[in-house]
């Protein structure tokens, strides 16, 4: 699932490879003061001169609960029949993905912040369906899904797209995952719905190994 800054783009626009130095300047680093130079380290024992270990950053678009909303997440979760093996999501890794960015440079990270601020309407989101996907995927979705959201959606591919980012290919499917490895579950006849007042997005960080989110910027 993972993705790469484009290289094209990325030479284009934002870096050039000096000796052991990779410098990042989006057009012009004049222009753009957020990227800096970056001093890569020498080449060290198993590395040949003039390879680098490139230092990027896993980013992604979302929405984050509330305690209250992750309460009711919580609480939609315990009323499956969860088998042996399931990966059950952590309550405060619950959210909605409103676009992967993927892999980006991590110091290219402050100008992307920047540019990623589109207004947001505050609309209202009612989780009210449960349903099983393949892959073992446990979610629960909106019966509608917000025109606002909608809205949200495009203003932030356009944003993506003005930085040079790819973007999903597939629908948009506004969802949380509950759990994973979840093949066989039972899905709650009549599950209670979850309602959740929306009015700010995140800018999140995977960090390494699987160890959670790091917030890097709330877009109100």
């Amino acid at each position: 699932m993972g993705r790469s800054w484009p290289v094209a783009a990325l030479t284009a626009q934002a870096g050039r490879s000096v000796g052991n130095r990779f410098i990042m300047s989006a057009m012009n680093a004049d222009t753009h003061p957020d990227f800096k130079e970056v001093h890569c380290p020498e080449p060290g024992p198993g590395r040949q001169a003039g390879q680098t270990k490139a230092v990027n950053d896993r980013l992604f678009l979302a929405l984050w609960p509330p305690d209250e909303t992750k309460a009711g997440l919580v609480t939609a979760s315990a009323a499956w029949s969860w088998p042996h093996g399931s990966a059950l999501v952590p309550p405060e890794r619950l959210h909605v993905t409103v676009h992967f960015i993927g892999s980006v440079p991590t110091s290219a990270v402050p100008f992307i912040t920047k540019r990623l601020a589109v207004p947001i309407e505050p609309f209202s989101i009612e989780l009210c369906e449960a349903q099983l996907w393949p892959g073992g995927i446990a979610v629960m979705v909106p019966r509608a899904v917000p025109a606002a959201l909608l809205v949200l959606h495009a203003e932030l591919s356009a944003a993506l797209g003005r930085l040079g980012l790819p973007l999903e290919l597939r629908p948009f499917r506004p969802h949380v995952t509950l759990a994973r490895r979840a093949a066989g579950a039972v899905i709650p006849v009549a599950p209670k719905a979850v309602n959740w007042t929306v009015n700010r997005y995140l800018l999140v960080r995977s960090l390494p190994g699987g160890a959670g989110y790091e917030m890097i910027r709330a877009y109100h």
